[in-house]
């Protein structure tokens, strides 16, 4: 696997806005997330990244309008949240943000989970971490939100959606999140080489070169 291309330090954000008088900035949010994707580094995968997430909430929130049939919105629903769940483990997480995760099965039957992160976390846009996280963050959030909801009308079949739902967003947050865990480990243990190194230098009277990062799992 390659790292992501090193990107440079973006405008802040919305600032493509034109002003108005009075402070005024035209557009708003939506001129801030279109200024967002602009900014993205892999605009094709932060497109995809919050495609299936939002096309499942939306026909969640209408399915109504076309249909009144609860097996085709758990299918289609299900269907677009397994889309963005292999998605998101798969492809965005290694190029917007530099992670990997997945477990395979060892012989004894026990699993076992991988977590790999880019050697340089500043290769990463300030833009695509945005999206990736924010995006992941929201849906899960509104998931939960609707399952409460759901439960609070004792309604089993559209928990039962949400519950699903909810619990393949959080899957990719737990994953990313040990992912983000190990990245911050490697760099922790980097800086105890060079600080071990120096103590070394400053009694030897000599330098020798730190192996930063030597340990760490295999570079994405």
């Amino acid at each position: 696997m390659t790292d992501p291309a090193p990107a440079s330090n973006p405008p802040p954000l919305g600032s493509s806005g034109s002003s108005l008088p009075g402070g005024q900035r035209q557009g708003g949010v939506v001129a801030d997330v279109v200024n967002l994707f602009q900014r993205s580094s892999h605009p094709t995968a932060s497109v995809f990244h919050v495609l299936f997430k939002f096309s499942a909430l939306i026909f969640y929130l209408t399915s109504g309008l076309f249909t009144s049939s609860f097996v085709i919105v758990f299918v289609v629903v299900v269907t677009l949240m397994a889309f963005d769940f292999w998605t998101v483990k798969n492809v965005t997480g290694r190029l917007m943000v530099g992670l990997r995760w997945w477990h395979d099965v060892q012989e004894d039957g026990r699993p076992q989970w991988h977590f790999e992160s880019i050697e340089d976390p500043s290769q990463v846009s300030r833009a695509d971490y945005a999206i990736f996280w924010y995006s992941m963050y929201l849906t899960t959030f509104l998931w939960g939100l609707f399952a409460f909801f759901a439960l609070l009308k004792l309604s089993v079949d559209w928990v039962l959606v949400c519950f699903v739902s909810l619990l393949l967003s959080w899957s990719n947050i737990y994953g990313y999140w040990q992912c983000s865990k190990d990245a911050r480990t490697r760099v922790q243990q980097g800086m105890q080489s060079v600080l071990a190194s120096g103590a070394m230098a400053a009694m030897t009277g000599q330098w020798t070169a730190p192996s930063f990062g030597s340990s760490a799992a295999t570079q994405i």
